[in-house]
């Protein structure tokens, strides 16, 4: 049998690994860490109770575990029909108010490209000297994909026809969910300087 590197620098065999010792096991983390928030303190959300989390039997804290991911599930389908039906009720604005709150919407759309019919109708616009070649961004259109923000920067400097013709080169997709956000309506007594009021 061919010599451990120890066994060939000391000129012998290494020296027995030493037994492990039966170490106590780590510590408890200590009951409860400022930064989870004990200030207040925390309660139990099934019953209202005052909850040391330190002291707590492990079948407790999973129990309220459960307890908020059930709830937790069910407050998220709250608040997506409740949005849902804000945006309904919105139609196509984007911006509304409601007693003294204002909404806004992102409707989560954006554009689909098609590189290959894009790419066709730059070709024609070049050669009708719509634009220059030069005016098409560099990485425009990297196959399979378009840049989209290179492709809008493009279609905002055509208009009429051409324009129309570019914008037939995308689609729109749904490529998020609608988000609402609402915020207070500012007072804008505040902002009135003294004496206009």
């Amino acid at each position: 049998m061919a010599a451990s590197f120890t066994e060939a620098m000391q000129g012998g065999a290494p020296a027995p690994t030493p037994a492990p010792s039966e170490a106590p096991a780590p510590p408890a983390p200590a009951a409860t860490p400022t930064s989870i928030g004990t200030d207040p303190p925390l309660v139990d959300p099934r019953n209202g109770e005052l909850i040391d989390l330190g002291a707590a039997e492990s079948e407790q804290l999973l129990d309220v575990v459960l307890y908020c991911r059930h709830h937790e599930g069910l407050m998220q389908t709250w608040r997506k029909a409740c949005e849902d039906e804000m945006r309904r009720r919105m139609g196509d604005r984007k911006v509304a108010v409601f007693g003294d709150k204002e909404v806004k919407v992102d409707s989560g759309r954006g554009k689909e490209w098609d590189g290959q019919m894009l790419r066709s109708v730059l070709v024609d616009l070049v050669e009708q000297h719509v634009i220059a070649a030069g005016a098409i961004p560099d990485g425009l259109i990297k196959p399979p994909a378009v840049n989209g923000t290179l492709a809008n920067q493009l279609l905002d400097r055509l208009s009429g026809e051409h324009r129309e013709v570019v914008e037939e080169c995308f689609r729109w997709v749904q490529k998020s969910r609608p988000r609402l956000t609402v915020s207070p309506v500012p007072d804008l007594a505040d902002a009135l300087p003294k004496g206009d009021e």
